[in-house]
């Protein structure tokens, strides 16, 4: 048997129709689609006399593109707003610093897209003066810019039926078509590329293609939870395939309506398909999620930290914390965190015993000393804050936090090198800090203060020459300076 994973002119017709019916109808309502407060609720839900009126640039576009990358739209929306205030054109991004761009998408995560967005908006005010382009190639020259982005901005800034691929149109598609293959595999890749240009209406490309994504983020949803049908027999998550627009076309909706047979497995010919997996896909009777395959993922890498949050009230009597800033490459680059020491590729966080060895090293690195002797004059108290856990996609971080006082000095602006400042919880507010650390001072903010000890008479004024060190390596945080006597 050979499967036939290409598209009728009849078909192709009746989904374009049912499709944009559908969207009209139900889509949500979004600020980049130029609809107002409140968002996320279906169109039709609106009213009779509610029109999408506000104006919406290609700049708009970009930006809520590039915050939907990997990133779920209930949480964009309120980003988006922010963001565009902010940085209401391609002009104010560009002439924006770093600082401010990181500090607008701090929490975000997937840092690497704000610093490309600010890249690319810098490019576009120095080749087209502030103007974005509307042709693919042109588009796909601005950094940041991919074929999926060029395809989405094109098509909805400028009605250019250009066709987009993200993972929720490749999942519909190898639905709609029973394509058994990994969502990462080239062929199918290519198929829903070549798919989307057959499929894309040429009158309105731009609501079909955010008619394709809405689809599969609402309708045709990745799986159901398990924990959920077992309480309550649905999930909000599952694949809603009675309310599916272009139902009548989806050969996984079908197979997955014939009875199960026992029968051995037709021998398939496909191009497409992946054979060495084929237990896990065309099962008559199965559910649709057996399209497209699970992709098989690496589990994350573990690494065990030592955060060491270190504090002083500053002159205004404020509250303090001492920052330090990630490498401009890499993982959350040019991201504000605390002090941070890697003990070990391991999801083992040792004793907090163990762990002030690893704090002692950093805040002799710190005060340029070789003694903890010398620093205790400088320290109020010192405690164990406990531990927690945070997720990336390829590593896992697990996190140690102690919390170190130290008694109010104004020699200190002057002690720790450059690539640290001193920054109070409204400046934090202000800069932006990743989600990895709102959880540390959510952390602090749960535990009773530190028990502090009987303050001791603040040390004499102490001259410190400071040697200025390049910024540390990510695995260290810290690097020994020359020594100088206190």
């Amino acid at each position: 048997m050979r499967h036939d994973h290409g598209w009728k002119a009849t078909e192709v017709k009746s989904i374009r129709t049912a499709l944009l019916q559908w969207y009209d109808k139900r889509r949500r309502c979004l600020p980049w689609r130029g609809d107002f407060p409140p968002f996320l609720t279906p169109f039709e839900e609106k009213g009779p006399d509610y029109v999408a009126s506000a104006t919406v640039s290609p700049y708009g576009t970009w930006v809520s593109e590039i915050m939907c990358q990997q990133t779920r739209v209930e949480t964009v929306v309120d980003y988006y707003v922010r963001w565009m205030e902010k940085f209401p054109t391609v002009h104010a991004l560009a002439a924006a610093e770093p600082e401010q761009v990181n500090a607008a998408w701090a929490g975000l995560g997937y840092y690497r897209r704000a610093r490309m967005l600010h890249d690319g908006a810098k490019y576009v005010v120095e080749t087209y003066d502030g103007e974005m382009p509307n042709d693919i190639d042109r588009l796909k020259a601005i950094p940041g810019i991919g074929p999926y982005t060029a395809g989405a901005i094109a098509s909805v800034a400028f009605g250019v039926p250009a066709p987009l691929v993200d993972g929720n149109v490749i999942r519909v598609v190898s639905r709609l078509r029973a394509v058994g293959a990994d969502p990462k595999h080239k062929p199918l890749i290519d198929h829903c590329w070549e798919s989307g240009a057959a499929l894309i209406d040429p009158k309105r490309p731009g609501d079909f293609n955010q008619a394709l994504m809405e689809l599969g983020a609402r309708l045709c949803s990745i799986q159901a939870c398990m924990l959920c049908l077992q309480i309550f027999n649905f999930c909000a998550q599952n694949p809603s395939c009675e309310t599916c627009p272009v139902q009548a076309h989806c050969h996984a909706y079908a197979e997955s309506q014939k009875p199960p047979t026992k029968s051995k497995k037709a021998k398939i010919d496909c191009l497409m398909c992946d054979m060495s997996r084929l237990e896990e896909w065309g099962i008559a009777g199965g559910e649709v999620t057996q399209y497209p395959l699970k992709t098989r993922k690496k589990a994350p890498r573990n690494e065990a930290l030592n955060i060491l949050v270190i504090t002083t009230d500053d002159e205004d009597g404020n509250l303090a914390y001492l920052m330090t800033k990630r490498p401009e490459g890499g993982l959350l680059a040019g991201q504000w965190e605390f002090p941070a020491f890697k003990i070990s590729d391991d999801d083992e966080i040792p004793s907090y015993k163990a762990r002030q060895d690893f704090s002692n090293t950093q805040l002799m690195a710190l005060f340029d000393l070789t003694s903890m002797k010398a620093i205790e004059p400088f320290m109020q108290s010192r405690e164990d804050k406990g531990e927690l856990v945070h997720i990336f996609s390829h590593v896992k971080h697990h996190m140690g936090v102690e919390h170190v006082a130290l008694v109010p000095s104004k020699d200190f602006k002057a002690l720790f090198p450059p690539v640290y400042t001193w920054m109070t919880a409204a400046k934090l507010a202000e800069a932006g800090i990743t989600t990895g650390m709102k959880k540390v001072m959510q952390l602090l903010e749960k535990t009773k203060p530190a028990k502090k000890t009987k303050a001791p008479r603040e040390p004499a004024s102490r001259k410190v020459k400071c040697k200025v060190e390049p910024s540390a390596p990510i695995t260290s945080f810290f690097k020994f300076a020359a020594k100088t006597e206190p």
